[in-house]
C-alpha cells in the first residue's frame, strides 16, 4: 500500500535485472495494483513484449523521433 496517492508513477526499468518468470510476476502485480488504484505508469523499458503485454499504449523514442506505437 502506498501512503501517498499519486496520479502517476515513473518506472525506469523497474525489473530489468531479474529472471523472466520473476519480472512477469512482479509486472503482473504491479500492472493490477495500479489499475485498482487508478494509479498511470510512465514505464521506461527496452523489453518491447513485456511493454505490450501490460501497456494501454505505447510511447517509442527512438534517434530523436517520437512516435505512438497502437
Amino acid at each position: 500500500m502506498m501512503l501517498l496517492k499519486p496520479k502517476f508513477l515513473l518506472l525506469d526499468e523497474p525489473v530489468n535485472s531479474l529472471d523472466k518468470d520473476l519480472s512477469d510476476k512482479i509486472m503482473k502485480n504491479l500492472y493490477e495494483y495500479f489499475k485498482i488504484n487508478d494509479i498511470s505508469i510512465i514505464y521506461i523499458s527496452h523489453n518491447r513484449s513485456q511493454l505490450e503485454k501490460y501497456s494501454t499504449s505505447i510511447i517509442e523514442v527512438s534517434n530523436k523521433e517520437v512516435k505512438k506505437i497502437e
